[in-house]
């Protein structure tokens, strides 16, 4: 058998062994059963600590126009409905003009999902005044200061004097975590603008410490043995090459870095295609759920702290 792997891992494109164990808590199966699970038992019982100051946690979902991030909430609708559902319009990824989202939206999932919203921006762009004026509205938006039903306006961010711009936001209506899309096929030449962007944008994060996330999409069009059987997503060469890829372009640490396949060219609904998504949103969510709380902490005791005095 340990004679065998070397070979395997040579001629196959697979590593025998997987480069992740995506639930290190559990013995993990490509099964039904799991699926159930982490959908019914770990992702849709993720909520807010203390849900009387906000019961929802609001993950906000961002990245290159054409990217998939339309598709990844029509994904990730379609796993707390069971069933194939669309609540965003996707592009068909052929136009480098046209962006399908020009107004943030906060999306309510019907279904098991009803403890979580997603942020629904307009793409990055490589035009270089439109992508600056998106940046500065996506910064005061994650500190909670846009209001859903926001028009982004490529010539200019969002006035203190706009109707949708929020004075004092309580944490309602900040994001506690972050969602950056990639379709993985592209990664290995990731464009100057994105990256410059997403670093501009990340650092900002990081000061924050607001946690990061990496989702790559369309694992299956990159790596022909994913697209024959899912399971093979976490033993795929090309799949863990473009995950050190993006750690090492955006420094974002490789466990936070998830490929998913792609739901928008399938028909029917599949449980074993959700398994990587539902996997990678179990990560994000409790990540979220961790800052939500040390930031509702953070604020207790500075209330406290200034009754004391």
């Amino acid at each position: 058998m340990f004679l065998f792997r070397p070979i395997y891992n040579q001629v196959s494109g697979l590593y025998y062994d997987p480069w992740r164990i995506p639930d290190a808590c559990t013995l993990w199966q490509w099964k039904e059963e799991t699926q159930k699970t982490i959908l019914e038992e770990k992702v849709a019982k993720i909520k807010p600590l203390n849900v009387k100051a906000c019961d929802k946690l609001n993950l906000l979902i961002i990245g290159p126009k054409a990217h998939g991030k339309s598709s990844l909430i029509n994904a990730i609708a379609s796993v707390s409905m069971q069933e194939k559902t669309t609540m965003s319009n996707a592009g068909s990824g052929q136009s480098s003009s046209d962006n399908v989202t020009t107004v943030y939206r906060r999306i309510k999932f019907p279904g098991l999902f009803d403890s979580f919203t997603v942020g629904d921006v307009k793409g990055l762009t490589k035009e270089v005044g439109a992508s600056s004026n998106l940046l500065e509205d996506l910064k005061l938006l994650i500190k909670g200061h846009i209001k859903p039903g926001y028009k982004f306006d490529a010539t200019k961010p969002i006035a203190t004097d706009d109707s949708f711009y929020i004075d004092n936001p309580n944490t309602a209506y900040m994001i506690h975590g972050v969602i950056i899309v990639f379709d993985i096929t592209e990664t290995y030449e990731i464009h100057a603008a994105h990256l410059n962007d997403i670093k501009d944008l990340t650092k900002k994060l990081h000061e924050m410490n607001i946690p990061i996330s990496v989702m790559l999409t369309k694992a299956d069009k990159l790596c022909r043995r994913v697209a024959e059987n899912v399971e093979y997503i976490y033993h795929s060469k090309k799949v863990l090459t473009a995950v050190i890829t993006v750690e090492k372009a955006l420094s974002v640490p490789k466990k936070n870095i998830h490929p998913i396949v792609n739901f928008e060219d399938e028909i029917s609904f599949g449980w074993k295609s959700s398994l990587p998504l539902l996997v990678a949103l179990r990560a994000c969510l409790s990540m979220a759920k961790c800052h939500l709380y040390n930031e509702q902490q953070k604020k207790g005791n500075a209330e406290a702290e200034a009754k004391s005095k």
